[in-house]
C-alpha cells in the first residue's frame, strides 16, 4: 500500500520520470525486447547472460555485450604512446616520469589522471607550516600576511577521497579575550566509509556513517570560538551518525560519542575552502533527499565495499569502476545509494532478485548478471546429471 502511494507521488514529481513495471509475457513484442512504454508506464525485463538492454527510440532490445575498452595503465607493457592512458608515455612499459627524485612515485589520481607524489607521505593532500607562531597575536599577524591558503597540493589516489582535517589553533591569553582562532594545518586522504564519528572531514563519504554536519573546529555548531573583530573561524564537516530528520522544522537528530543532539540545518554555514572561492557564506547544511534511506544504503554499500576491498582493488589496479570495483554486490548498493527512490519502489527483501531491480542494475552497468541467470547457469548442468 505504501509503495502505491509513493508511486503516485513520483508520477507527479518532475524529479523522477520513469515508473517501471515487470514486463508481461503477452506484451506482443519479440522476446529480445527488454523495455517499452505504454500509458506512461515502462515495462521492463533483464536480458539473459552475456547481453544488455540497448535503447532504440521507443523500444529497447537485448544486444550482445560490448567489450569495454581500457587503455594500458601504468606499468603495462606497450609499443606505442597511443596504447597508454592519458599523460603516460611508452618506454617498453606505460610510464610517467617523476624526474630524478627517488622520493617520488607515479600514481593514478582520483580524477583518473596520473601524477607524482611523495612515497613517504602519500596520504597527505595539504600541509601548512605554522612554525614559530606561539600566540594568538602571532597567528593574526600571520593570517594578515597572505590572502589565501594554497589549494590541495596533492590529489588523493584513485580509490580514495579527501578525508581527515587537522587544525592549528592559538588561544588569546591577553585581556582582550578574543577567543581561539583555528586554521587548517593538514588534510589527508581516506578510503570511503572509514573515518569514525567526531572526525572533521573534507568529504562526508569518508565517514563510517556516510553523514556529516558543519561545526566549528572546537565542536560548536552555533558559536564561533573566535571573538576577534576581523579574524573569524570557519565551519567544517564533522562525521556524526544521523538518527532522524524533521523536514517541517528543519532540524536533524544526530548521535555523537553515545549522546543524541539536535541540529538546525536551516541556516547557512561560513565555510573555508582551499583554492577557488575560498570563503563561502552561503554553504547550506548538506541534507539530501531521503536522508534516512540513503544512510541505510550507505551502510550496506560500505559493508560490501570495505576498506580491505578498496585496498585490494587499488593494489590490483582495477580502474574500470572507481566506486564499485566491478563487484556485483557493491554495484547494487552503490546504485541504490544514488537512487534511493528506486530502492523504495523496487527492492524487495523477500524477493531480492526481482526483474525490475536486475533490469535497472544491468542497464546501469551493462555487464551485471542477475542472480536468476546465475542460478540457472548452475542448475541446468545439475539437472542434466540427474537425468543421465
Amino acid at each position: 500500500m505504501y509503495k502505491f502511494y509513493f508511486l503516485i507521488f513520483l508520477l507527479i514529481s518532475s524529479s523522477f520520470s520513469r515508473p517501471y513495471q515487470k514486463m508481461k509475457k503477452s506484451h506482443g513484442y519479440d522476446d529480445d525486447i527488454c523495455e517499452y512504454e505504454y500509458s506512461s508506464i515502462y515495462y521492463v525485463k533483464p536480458c539473459e547472460e552475456g547481453k544488455f538492454c540497448k535503447g532504440y527510440g521507443d523500444l529497447s532490445k537485448c544486444e550482445e555485450l560490448e567489450t569495454p575498452f581500457q587503455a594500458k595503465i601504468l606499468g603495462d607493457s606497450c609499443s606505442d604512446d597511443l596504447e597508454c592512458e592519458t599523460n603516460l608515455i611508452c618506454q617498453n612499459t606505460c610510464t610517467l616520469s617523476c624526474g630524478n627524485n627517488n622520493n617520488l612515485e607515479a600514481f593514478k589520481t582520483h580524477s583518473g589522471n596520473y601524477d607524482c607524489r611523495e612515497k613517504n607521505d602519500r596520504y597527505t593532500l595539504y600541509k601548512k607550516d605554522f612554525t614559530g607562531i606561539i600566540n594568538h597575536a602571532n597567528l593574526i599577524s600571520y593570517l594578515n600576511s597572505y590572502t589565501a591558503p594554497s589549494p590541495l597540493v596533492q590529489s588523493p589516489s584513485f580509490f580514495q577521497i579527501p578525508g581527515e582535517i587537522t587544525f592549528f589553533s592559538r588561544k588569546d591569553e591577553t585581556a582582550s579575550n578574543d577567543g581561539t582562532l583555528y586554521r587548517i594545518s593538514k588534510i589527508e586522504s581516506a578510503y570511503i566509509g572509514t573515518l569514525k564519528d567526531g572526525t572533521f572531514v573534507m568529504n562526508e563519504n569518508a565517514c563510517i556513517s556516510g553523514f556529516a554536519l558543519y561545526f566549528y573546529p572546537d565542536g560548536s555548531d552555533r558559536v564561533d570560538p573566535s571573538r576577534h573583530s576581523s579574524e573569524r573561524n570557519y565551519m567544517y564537516l564533522r562525521c556524526v551518525t544521523l538518527k532522524d530528520v524533521n523536514e517541517d522544522k528543519l532540524y536533524v537528530k544526530y548521535e555523537l560519542e553515545g549522546k543524541e543532539y539536535y541540529y538546525d540545518y536551516s541556516a547557512s554555514a561560513p565555510t573555508q575552502k582551499l583554492g577557488g572561492n575560498l570563503y563561502d557564506d552561503s554553504e547550506r547544511i548538506p541534507i539530501q533527499s531521503y536522508p534516512l534511506i540513503r544512510n541505510q544504503l550507505f551502510s550496506k554499500y560500505i559493508g560490501a565495499f570495505t576498506k580491505t576491498k578498496q585496498e585490494e582493488c587499488e593494489n590490483n589496479k582495477k580502474y574500470l569502476e572507481q566506486y564499485t570495483c566491478e563487484d556485483n554486490e557493491v554495484r547494487k548498493w552503490y546504485y541504490f545509494y544514488n537512487h534511493p527512490e528506486q530502492y523504495v519502489l523496487y527492492y524487495d527483501e523477500e524477493e531480492k532478485d526481482n526483474d525490475i531491480m536486475n533490469f535497472l542494475l544491468q542497464k546501469e552497468y551493462r555487464i551485471f548478471i542477475s542472480g536468476n541467470f546465475l542460478f540457472m547457469k548452475f542448475l541446468l548442468p545439475i539437472a542434466m546429471l540427474l537425468f543421465l
